[in-house]
């Protein structure tokens, strides 16, 4: 799992998170699962006892609880990503007021290059954008402040023995037209 943030300078050139991407390399959402996962109550895990997600409020509800919009890219085999948002605004101004059928479409550049030059076979990735109500505003107070909620929440899935799970931070800051990566990047495992 990797936490990614996108900086760009405000007016007094301070680096202000203006996208978070979390990306996992999971077994990714079929196209049914995709659209459903942004619709409240329409979680996949009810009857799973030992995984997440068991109400299907989760993904949208965090989300909009932060950002305007939330665009989410998911994949079952290579090349065959598909992706589907909910945006406040078009909400608001009519459109939108369902979830969108999800659309082939390959992963952002700057996406595709913050996770790597080789992608998983499967796997998903979530981006926040119109970040509004955000508490930490830079890269460096978000991951110093989530560090022990992360640790907390996927506690037993970063300490199992069989197949742990690794969750790392990144920060990218814009730079001219391109995001370079911050050198503090960060890596949560148990201790």
């Amino acid at each position: 799992v990797e936490l990614i943030t996108f900086s760009a300078a405000n007016e007094h050139g301070r680096h202000n998170i203006d996208k978070i991407v979390v990306f996992d390399n999971g077994h990714g959402m079929n196209v049914d699962l995709l659209q459903r996962s942004l619709s409240f109550g329409q979680g996949d895990n009810k009857l799973d006892d030992t995984g997440m997600g068991k109400f299907g409020f989760g993904l949208p509800s965090a989300s909009i609880s932060q950002c305007k919009r939330v665009d989410v890219w998911s994949w079952t085999e290579a090349d065959e990503a598909y992706t589907t948002h909910i945006d406040v605004d078009e909400m608001l101004a009519g459109d939108g007021e369902e979830v969108a059928l999800p659309i082939k479409q390959a992963l952002p550049d700057y996406i595709a290059q913050a996770i790597g030059d080789i992608l998983p076979a499967s796997g998903t990735v979530i981006l926040w954008s119109k970040i509004d109500r955000a508490k930490w505003k830079t890269s460096s107070a978000l991951s110093k402040h989530v560090e022990h909620e992360i640790g907390r929440m996927y506690r037993y899935f970063i300490a199992r023995e069989e197949a742990p799970t690794t969750i790392r931070f990144k920060s990218f800051d814009k730079r001219g037209s391109a995001y370079a990566l911050r050198d503090n990047a960060e890596n949560y495992r148990a201790s």
